[in-house]
């Protein structure tokens, strides 16, 4: 037992300095003396689990309370695995098991309590959570929740209390102002319309230099003088929001890559030669660089964001030829390559006025080069561009029509198509293809 014990005390200080692959050897060594060794499968999981394997890490865990079933990291990660792969049931059933042995244990009540809320079980995940903040009066997490859960209740003053106290416990956290604007922009209640540009105001006045608030609080304020996103709010947003983003999209029903695709074959039919160099601008994960890569795979593809971990993501699809970090209008102004097609799913959102950007697309395409685009519909006034309450811009068709033109461009097609939704009704919008001018 004392070579098993050394060799299970290797493998979890090799496992916390982050040497997996040496953890992994220490576990599958004692796992050749003791097959059910709930300790080295334990281990073995959570080695699997950093490697994103995590059906393999469940079964790990799995086997070790079959040896143990009172193996409390063990049922802890089983709760966890289930609630990261959305089988919330689960989750909310081995976190209840945890509680029956120990009813205060943290992690255990906030897995139920976030499973409870998926599963709408609101008042169980209500009492969870108050719970926490018995344990923990500062825990900013628990307050955010609570505020999930008055929202979905529609008890609206109370989920705006509970919001804002989660950002002041936070520190600011830039989640935690995500999560509070998002929150201001949601609450349809023309009662609470007072409390809500209160807290607007109060917001963008002690946050005032955090991108985030500036532009949501902006744009909660119809504040009309913004002319684009700031670049920073944009990397953040999309830095949060990196590791749930191709799933929060299938939910909108997203349709934009999709409608690049469509467009972009037409343009391919059209040509002698297919071995076209294409840079998607905002690639974020490659939505459409893997739907543009399976049409053929001469096409030579680039992409450019500002978020680091999106260009993660979008490295794993492999792709791209070549993946940019960078502002799009930065890297126009500087940048000497030329390409055949540019396409933009969703991008133009973060612009109002449009007329540096189109001017940087003239720049970098080749002769007779293509732009293929979304915009949003401005349906709100007959203003060129609107800042809505979510922080993106909404476009007239007048006016990218305009833009377009005196930029040196051709519409080639302009068709008005339901791009996503959002809070449950359509986004009206644009896919339009536009032609350099010789």
């Amino acid at each position: 037992m004392t070579e098993i014990t050394d060799l299970i005390n290797s493998a979890i200080r090799k496992y916390q300095k982050n040497d997996f692959k040496s953890a992994l050897k220490f576990a599958e060594k004692i796992l050749r003396k003791d097959a059910k060794n709930p300790d080295a499968l334990v281990i073995k999981g959570n080695v699997y689990y950093q490697n994103h394997q995590i059906s393999d890490s469940l079964q790990c865990y799995l086997k070790a309370i079959e040896a143990d079933s009172h193996h409390q990291s063990a049922l802890i990660n089983i709760a966890n695995t289930y609630f990261e792969m959305k089988n919330y049931e689960q989750a909310y059933q081995f976190a209840k098991r945890i509680l029956f042995e120990d009813n205060s244990h943290k992690t255990a009540l906030s897995i139920l309590g976030n499973s409870a809320l998926e599963l709408e079980k609101y008042e169980e995940s209500k009492s969870a959570f108050l719970k926490i903040l018995q344990q923990d009066s500062v825990d900013a997490w628990s307050y955010n929740s609570l505020s999930r859960i008055y929202q979905k209740t529609e008890d609206y003053k109370r989920a705006l209390a509970y919001g804002w106290k989660a950002v002041e416990l936070s520190g600011g956290a830039d989640e935690q102002h995500l999560n509070f604007g998002y929150l201001l922009y949601e609450i349809e209640d023309s009662r609470l319309m007072d409390s809500i540009q209160k807290y607007a105001n109060e917001w963008i006045t002690k946050y005032a230099q955090n991108p985030i608030v500036k532009h949501m609080g902006n744009a909660l304020l119809h504040n009309e003088k913004i002319e684009r996103a700031d670049g920073e709010y944009v990397r953040e947003i999309f830095d949060v929001f990196a590791d749930d983003f191709e799933e929060v999209l299938a939910s909108l029903d997203y349709q934009a890559p999709e409608l690049i695709m469509e467009e972009y074959k037409q343009i391919l039919s059209e040509k002698k030669d297919f071995k076209q160099e294409v840079l998607d601008v905002g690639c974020g994960t490659g939505l459409c660089g893997i739907l543009l890569k399976k049409i053929n795979s001469k096409i030579v593809l680039y992409g450019i964001d500002i978020s680091e971990k999106m260009l993660e993501k979008a490295r794993q699809k492999k792709c791209y030829r070549k993946l940019i970090k960078d502002d799009l209008e930065n890297y126009f102004s500087v940048s000497k390559k030329q390409f055949d097609t540019i396409v933009a799913a969703d991008v133009l959102t973060y612009f109002g006025e449009l007329k540096t950007l189109f001017k940087g697309f003239h720049k970098i395409l080749s002769e007779k080069g293509c732009v293929i685009f979304t915009v949003s519909a401005n349906t709100v006034n007959e203003q060129d561009y609107f800042l809505h309450p979510s922080g993106r811009f909404l476009h007239h068709k007048n006016y990218v029509k305009k833009v377009l033109k005196d930029s040196g461009f051709e519409i080639k097609k302009m068709s008005e198509k339901i791009l996503r939704k959002e809070g449950g009704k359509d986004v009206l919008g644009y896919i339009i293809t536009a032609i350099k001018k010789a």
